[in-house]
């Protein structure tokens, strides 16, 4: 991970916090298992690219950017899906949503109440 082009450990900068973040996607997609508290004991595997490369600024208004592989770069596309309005169900083949039909609907009619 570099801030400015300086190395830095991403350990030191736990929690994450990062704003207006700019993913690369990898060519390499791979599936994975994937939940959201959006979506209560729900998971489903979902395609994604199997590593990133993320440009943001941290909360002291420096920019980093670094590269991220496995559940990091997982996570990473899985949140900035949310900044964009997109949710993991969106990113579900057709099969595994038809398969999850009836518990999405009860989720649907609980969150009207």
């Amino acid at each position: 991970m570099f801030i400015y082009d300086k190395p830095v450990k991403l350990e030191d900068h736990m929690p994450l916090i990062l704003f207006n973040p700019e993913l690369k996607l990898s060519d390499e997609k791979e599936p994975g298992t994937e939940g959201c508290l959006s979506f209560p004991e729900m998971s489903a595997e979902i395609v994604r690219a199997s590593g990133v490369r993320c440009k943001a600024r941290l909360l002291d208004g420096s920019v980093i950017q670094f590269d991220a592989a496995g559940l990091l770069a997982r996570a990473l596309q899985h949140e900035v899906d949310h900044l964009n309005g997109v949710l993991f169900i969106d990113r579900m083949n057709s099969a595994t949503r038809a398969g999850l039909a009836g518990r999405l609907k009860r989720l649907q009619k609980e969150a009207k109440r």
